[in-house]
């Protein structure tokens, strides 16, 4: 019996290292919440601003639950349905255990009830997500003024998130090498979203103006080279939609 449990762990193990040998990279991932708000009558978004700053000094109160946290307040600019909701908060987190800390702490304490009473607009939606990295942006620091494009997406047959990934790594590496300066992830929807999207696919850039270069430059040096063309029939993805907003919170610890 001893002899046939070591047989069948050795053939899982020889399973479980084949699959992964199969993938050129490892995801680098993190968690993140998206709340899709409407504003109260007679507020804006500059309400909202003021509320997280409140937020933020509650923040600071909690022992450093929140300092891996990262925030931006973005609102919707190209979106196919801009009477959904006015503004979306996005918070960033290293990992779900920090993630769920964080929730609990803010469901917990009657302060950050009386808190949430303030907001000055009303949650529609909240999803949580799993994000995994293909490149970082130019600059991360707080204050940019960021533009986000989402793209929901289809895998076609034959073709795992896993096999997309590794693809489009490949090409994000060629693009910045050749001066391209977006951030790019793969973001995983979870409990909260409601359509049938695989993943969702995400550049940003660190100033509104850099997406449009990003673009220009795609079309004039990136659009016909092997790593873009191997994206090619991996999957289909919608026009999306482009979001634009400042961050708010950089995280004390690197997302």
């Amino acid at each position: 019996m001893v002899r046939l449990l070591l047989t069948l762990c050795f053939i899982y193990s020889a399973q479980v290292i084949s699959q992964e040998s199969e993938y050129k990279y490892v995801p680098e991932r993190n968690t993140a919440e998206y709340y899709f708000g409407s504003f109260n009558k007679g507020k804006d978004i500059s309400d909202v601003a003021k509320w997280y700053g409140e937020f933020a000094k509650w923040a600071e109160t909690q022992g450093g639950v929140y300092d891996s946290m990262t925030v931006a307040l973005l609102q919707p600019y190209f979106h196919r349905d801009l009477a959904s909701h006015d503004f979306m908060w996005v918070n960033n987190w290293p990992d779900s255990a920090a993630q769920f800390k964080g929730l609990e702490v803010w469901t917990k304490d009657p302060k950050a009830n009386a808190l949430f009473a303030k907001l000055p607009a009303k949650n529609s939606q909240v999803v949580s997500t799993v994000q995994w990295a293909i490149s970082q942006p130019r600059s991360t620091d707080a204050g940019n003024f960021i533009l986000a494009q989402y793209n929901s997406c289809k895998l076609n047959e034959g073709t795992s998130l896993r096999t997309y990934y590794d693809a489009y790594v490949d090409f994000a590496k060629m693009a910045q090498e050749n001066g391209d300066v977006q951030g790019r992830k793969l973001i995983i929807p979870g409990p909260g979203y409601d359509g049938d999207a695989d993943f969702i696919r995400l550049v940003y850039t660190s100033a509104v103006s850099e997406r449009g270069e990003g673009i220009e430059f795609w079309r004039s040096e990136l659009r016909d080279t092997d790593e873009r063309l191997a994206l090619v029939g991996m999957a289909d993805c919608g026009n999306g939609s482009i979001y634009v907003g400042p961050v708010l919170r950089l995280s004390l610890i690197h997302i």
